[in-house]
């Protein structure tokens, strides 16, 4: 849905903004997702990627390459990305296929660890409730940003 919508240029013009404005000594990871998970980059043993200039424009460069396909399963990328146990999640999403049970579960996992903040890319008004509390629950922000046609 993300290519139909919109929603995968958005979600690019995102990933370009904040890995663009990573301080050099910051470790990131960019994961893609559909029914299975997927990193940008390979990386080490930790998973995680240092944020020099070289290495954003490697993921920069492979975001523009990805395609939209497939459904959405938001719970084993979340696991994937709290099993790297990062300071804080962004995830990116325009479907709201995460039941409260998968917010339990997430919140369980997480045990306080990561900021989970959610940008998804919806039309006004239709902001999904249970993404906002995904994100409240795990002292994240929610945000909803149309998408670019």
């Amino acid at each position: 849905s993300m290519g139909l919508s919109g929603g995968l240029r958005r979600a690019r013009a995102e990933l370009r903004e904040a890995l663009q404005s990573l301080p050099p000594d910051a470790w990131f990871q960019v994961l893609f997702y559909n029914r299975g998970v997927e990193p940008a980059l390979p990386a080490g043993a930790g998973g995680m990627l240092r944020a020099d200039p070289a290495t954003i424009d490697q993921a920069l460069a492979r975001i523009e390459e990805v395609t939209a396909s497939g459904g959405t399963s938001h719970l084993p990328a979340l696991q994937a990305a709290l099993w790297l146990r990062p300071e804080a999640v962004v995830l990116i999403t325009d479907a709201d296929d995460l039941s409260r049970a998968d917010v339990q579960a997430v919140t369980r996992v997480n045990a306080g660890r990561s900021r989970i903040h959610v940008a998804e890319v919806t039309r006004p008004g239709r902001a999904s409730p249970t993404l906002a509390l995904l994100a409240s629950v795990n002292g994240g922000t929610h945000q909803a940003l149309p998408p670019v046609p």
